[in-house]
């Protein structure tokens, strides 16, 4: 088919056209002209060629079509809450070891720069009515949402409050309309300051937090929290909660009408609370469902999810927060936070990889994952962890001269590579040719993306990164999708040749090996090309 030197040339030049992909970024549009499978019949005994034997005219064209597009242009879940306004008096650390004594707009732009090379789509923006009165923050809100526009990303916002004036979360009093000298008048005003600012570029507000829980909140230091049980007369029911959010979203739609509201994030999946706003109107004034529902895709996740669906099919999904998925660290914040399972990092990685599969398999809208940063690392060698720093992917590095870096972990990698591989729902569908396993493992899935890009996914669950290792021979049924690459877990853009053969119109992989860690595979319906 071609001689040996030619070939060569080929593999070599289509080596440069990858690292020349790479250099300019993941973020791209497919490439037009792509061409299907053709039929290997005439080909019988051929040995089909990998990805990397391709001419690279062939290879780019490839890489191309599969490319995820910008990020403002795509539908995945991924988020983070923002708990790192960095305005004056910011803070960080046990013992407040870092506090900012002035606004960092170029500190927090290192940050928005970090969370869309991670793939987020959206940030989820944390604030009260208290700070909106400081002109340092204020003008911190307007860096923030400037820089999120500049990189492309969302902005979903949670209506909370504060020491000074209580939000509709916890031990909120100053809001409920049984309180004579309730403040939900003032608390309008100040959410309809918010959409004013926030307009254009607001995704969606979500107003409060898991008040279904019925319990009342209070904080006692070192990040410790007590509740109780909240008195009868004081908790959220369906009818207590429409009096109010009717008045926030209108506040928020008249400020802002392409903005989406959306009620508290549940503690839970309550379907009962979710049928009471129903019935109550709620699917006439608000645009979603919010839930915390944990960093799984269990029946119960994915029965509530078509119970959503069925009340509203454009519903969205919120949450306020998932993924408690800790790793372990010399000094855990809060110091208290004992009733976790703490992990190593490559541990925490897969199942950071996992969660986000399955959340975008599910279908949830946005998936805040806790918590991005795990430490501020300061000039002197000190470390000021952040909230609860044990959960994070990366830590944010200072200079003895003021330069902020990013310090990357490996779930960060790991969810870059899910970020960036699953990133179109719409366009990622169940794939109909049939897999089959010579040895099962706990997880396998396979999607088709425009008709073009199959996606392979398999794992074993596992406690840890050295659990259940199963080495299995996978048949692909139908010819259609060839040139077989895995997706490295850790680096995305690192694909590497797969060895396969075509039998019996079909797609053999032998000797795969699949443990905890996700396998990603890619195969695509290009042309095929067998060797002579």
């Amino acid at each position: 088919m071609r001689n040996t030197n030619a070939a060569r040339v080929r593999r070599a030049s289509g080596r440069r056209w990858i690292v020349a992909l790479i250099a300019c970024g993941c973020f791209g549009v497919g490439l037009p002209g792509v061409t299907l499978a053709q039929s290997p019949a005439a080909n019988a005994g051929k040995r089909p060629l990998m990805f990397s034997e391709l001419p690279a005219d062939q290879q780019a064209q490839i890489l191309g079509a599969v490319a995820p597009p910008p990020l403002p242009q795509r539908e995945a879940p991924y988020s983070t809450p923002m708990y790192y306004l960095l305005a004056k008096g910011f803070g960080a650390g046990a013992n407040g070891e870092l506090r900012l004594e002035r606004n960092r707009p170029d500190w927090q732009e290192v940050l928005i720069r970090d969370w869309a090379e991670l793939g987020l789509t959206s940030t989820h923006f944390y604030t009260g009515p208290t700070k909106w009165q400081n002109p340092d923050y204020v003008q911190a809100v307007r860096d923030f949402r400037r820089l999120s526009q500049k990189y492309g990303l969302k902005i979903g916002v949670r209506l909370g409050g504060d020491e000074q004036f209580q939000g509709i979360e916890g031990s909120g009093w100053n809001m409920h309309p049984r309180n004579p000298e309730n403040r939900i008048d003032e608390y309008v005003q100040w959410v309809a300051q918010v959409a004013q600012t926030f307009k254009g570029q607001a995704e969606y507000y979500i107003v409060g937090d898991e008040v279904n829980a019925n319990l009342w909140e209070e904080s006692v230091g070192d990040g410790t929290r007590t509740y109780a049980s909240a008195p009868e007369e004081r908790r959220w029911t369906p009818e207590i909660y429409m009096q109010v959010f009717t008045k926030i979203s209108q506040a928020i739609k008249s400020a802002d009408p392409e903005a989406k509201t959306c009620m508290f994030g549940m503690a839970g999946l309550d379907w009962g609370y979710v049928k009471a706003l129903h019935e109550l109107g709620y699917t006439r004034i608000a645009d979603g469902i919010a839930a915390n529902p944990g960093f799984s895709a269990s029946q119960a996740v994915i029965d509530f999810v078509a119970k959503v669906r069925s009340l509203s099919p454009n519903m969205k999904l919120y949450s306020n927060g998932v993924g408690y998925v800790p790793a372990k660290v010399d000094n855990p914040f809060p110091s208290n936070a004992t009733n976790y399972t703490y992990m190593d990092d490559q541990t925490q990685a897969i199942m950071v990889a996992k969660g986000f599969i399955s959340l975008f398999d599910i279908g949830w809208d946005y998936t805040p994952y806790y918590i991005l940063i795990r430490q501020w690392v300061l000039p002197d060698g000190r470390t000021a962890p952040h909230w609860y720093g044990f959960f994070g992917l990366c830590d944010l590095v200072l200079d003895e001269h003021g330069n902020l870096t990013v310090k990357h972990y490996p779930a960060w990698y790991a969810m870059r590579t899910v970020a960036h591989v699953f990133h179109s729902r719409s366009n990622t569908q169940p794939a109909p040719e049939r897999i089959h396993l010579s040895e099962p493992v706990d997880h396998a899935a396979s999607y088709v993306r425009n008709g073009y890009e199959k996606l392979i996914v398999l794992w074993n669950d596992s406690d840890d990164a050295s659990g259940k290792q199963v080495t299995t021979t996978l048949q692909i049924a139908g010819t259609k999708y060839t040139y077989p690459v895995r997706i490295p877990l850790y680096n995305h853009c690192n694909v590497q040749d797969v060895p396969y053969r075509i039998e019996r119109n079909a797609v053999v992989i032998d000797n795969l090996t699949v443990g905890p860690g996700p396998v990603i595979l890619r195969l695509v319906a290009h042309e095929q090309a067998f060797a002579e």
